[in-house]
């Protein structure tokens, strides 16, 4: 062979390694943030875990993130085609109930309402009159009665009524909106190719948009009806080509689907019912102005539904300007806990003796079915997972840091028994519904009661049973305090140790034992302190018989609560109608970008 022919061969093959290595970079270029509009801002940078070694190396700087929008419509100038809101029938046996009937019922689910007009809850499947193909599907998905939120829900929506709906996590909410969005939906002419979906659902992180995707495909397909889903982290492409063919559902994050609009991939026209599910997720997020702007293309006479675990006041003022005549459910208490999971704390003399319980301990939980582990560092996902392999233990990992496939590969082979135990950051607290995990592991703590929340909701799905660890040390003992606090709130016993823990955390005891002094109680002038108590609904109380001004200011403020709830439902102004003297809304919040609030595992 001539040396020109070799040289020409050594170039090529410099050429293909070239191509190899930069194939090989691109799967790391893929690696995504926590962030899920990271791919609206190329230039964004995901701020660096915090006590992560490799990260302290070169800090980087956080860039402003603009949140995107979309341009306002002027809905009187739209032509919008009628539609059904009420598919709901009521049943004889549900007509025949008396009130006090009724009221027994509800007090039976724990169920509250608010609201005008409000039907009656159901008690069985049978009471909603659905078709045979749909029982039969309900009931081969393992559902035998409807629960709680669900007897109330489903009547509710099936009625065509606004919903803000107040749930602890895993009550079975998203069949209770996906099975009337069937009706809404079908009843309507389907969606041609560029025309656009009929119904939305908006959810805050890729998982929960690929678990509600999955739950609604299911059902969907009794009624012939296609679903799409669209999140970041992956390639816009084939979400793209997806939505332009035509979908009648699209279930999706808000900056992604503000994305594949803005890119003419769909439109939210024909869209008459849309959902907000974990809505409290959503606005801590920082994407309730993605919300804003996805509602305010959408026709004023559609049906919305939210539904989260808790109803702050942010929340409050979101509701009351996207709702119309709304029904409030609330199931049990606001914020709580899912009762049904058993909780124990387990009290540790150092950190170290935390992997020395959870090897003792592991292959007892594993008898029970899968494990779910939570900790609070990326590296620490991978540390522990390895450890556990060490002990013949079939575990993953899953964190942020992941690509979009090696998540979802991890994701199903656990959700299928091939993985027993999934060591986890905060980013599988939230959309992950699998009934088969039996038992959840805080070794870490997490950030705050709610995080807690939802962690522990992971386990006790649709009405199954699990139970939660939370171990903590002796630096624990702030959140001890917060630990102790939701364990009252929802009137669960607090184990002596973890009150012991609690109280070594100084602040969390001087709250818990503030008396009242001479000055605090000018302070509080008795005379207006009872005056403003009273307003608010409450029997006068004498403070000078009280040895705990903690407890005079819970009553006081547990009364304001009940009268601002009150007042709400009365707030709300509808969205709008279609005569002709609706003008064209003003849009404040997109006048200018707002910057993206930070947000961490």
């Amino acid at each position: 062979m001539k040396t020109n022919d070799l040289d020409s061969l050594e170039k090529y093959m410099q050429e293909v390694q070239k191509i190899l290595d930069e194939s090989s970079a691109s799967k790391g270029e893929q690696l995504e943030s926590e962030d899920p509009n990271e791919d609206f801002n190329p230039n964004s940078i995901q701020p660096l875990e915090e006590n992560f070694i490799e990260d302290t190396i070169e800090q980087a700087k956080e860039q402003s993130k603009i949140v995107p929008t979309l341009n306002p419509v002027n809905h009187s100038l739209q032509n919008y085609k009628s539609f059904r809101k009420d598919f709901y029938h009521i049943h004889p046996d549900i007509a025949s109930l008396t009130p006090e009937k009724i009221q027994k019922l509800k007090e039976d689910l724990e169920i509250h309402t608010e609201g005008e007009n409000v039907p009656s809850p159901i008690a069985s499947f049978g009471h909603l009159q659905f078709s045979d193909e749909l029982v039969e599907k309900i009931i081969k998905m393992g559902f035998e009665q409807p629960t709680p939120i669900q007897c109330i829900a489903l009547p509710c929506a099936l009625n065509g009524r606004d919903i803000m709906g107040i749930a602890k996590t895993g009550s079975g909410k998203t069949a209770a909106y996906i099975w009337p969005m069937l009706y809404h939906v079908a009843d309507q002419s389907k969606s041609s190719k560029n025309e656009g979906p009929i119904a939305a659902i908006l959810v805050p992180t890729r998982e929960l948009c690929i678990q509600v995707y999955k739950e609604a495909k299911k059902y969907a397909r009794v009624f012939k009806l296609r679903c799409v889903h669209a999140y970041g982290g992956v390639p816009k492409h084939e979400q793209w080509r997806e939505l332009r063919a035509g979908c009648e559902i699209v279930i999706a994050t808000p900056g992604r689907l503000i994305d594949l609009i803005k890119s003419k991939a769909t439109s939210l026209r024909k869209i008459s019912y849309i959902v907000i599910d974990e809505a409290d997720i959503m606005f801590n997020l920082g994407f309730d102005y993605q919300c804003r702007s996805i509602l305010s293309q959408i026709r004023p006479d559609r049906q919305t539904l939210l539904f989260s675990a808790t109803f702050k006041k942010k929340l409050q003022k979101f509701a009351s300007d996207v709702l119309t005549n709304p029904i409030k459910i609330v199931i049990g208490k606001e914020g709580g806990t899912n009762e049904d999971i058993v909780q124990e704390f387990i009290i540790l003399d150092h950190f170290s003796k935390k992997l020395t319980w959870l090897l003792e301990h592991i292959h007892e939980f594993l008898e029970k079915g899968l494990v779910l582990i939570f900790v609070k560092h990326r590296s620490s996902t991978e540390e522990l997972c390895g450890i556990l392999k060490e002990a013949k233990v079939p575990a993953g990992n899953l964190h942020g840091d992941m690509n979009q496939y090696d998540r979802e590969s991890t994701m199903y082979k656990f959700s299928h028994g091939e993985l027993k135990v999934l060591v986890a950051t905060d980013v599988a607290s939230r959309g992950l519904d699998i009934l088969q995990i039996k038992t959840i592991i805080n070794y870490d703590c997490p950030k705050d009661a709610e995080t807690h929340t939802h962690r522990i909701g992971r386990t006790c799905r649709a009405g199954s049973q699990g139970i939660a660890y939370t171990l903590l040390t002796k630096h624990d003992k702030r959140f001890a305090g917060e630990l102790m606090q939701s364990l009252e709130y929802n009137e669960q016993a607090v184990p002596k140790d973890l009150e012991e823990l609690a109280m070594q955390d100084s602040y969390f005891r001087n709250q818990r034992s503030k008396k009242i002094t001479p000055k605090q109680r000018n302070y509080w002038d008795l005379e207006k302190a009872n005056a403003l108590y009273t307003n608010f609904g409450g029997k006068k109380i004498d403070i000078e018989q009280s040895t705990n001004i903690q407890e005079f200011r819970e009553h006081l403020n547990q009364k304001k609560k009940d009268h601002l709830i009150s007042e709400f439902k009365r707030s709300f102004v509808a969205a709008g109608t279609l005569d002709s003297t609706i003008t064209e809304p003003t849009v404040t919040y997109l006048d200018k970008p707002r910057k993206k609030p930070k947000w961490d595992n």
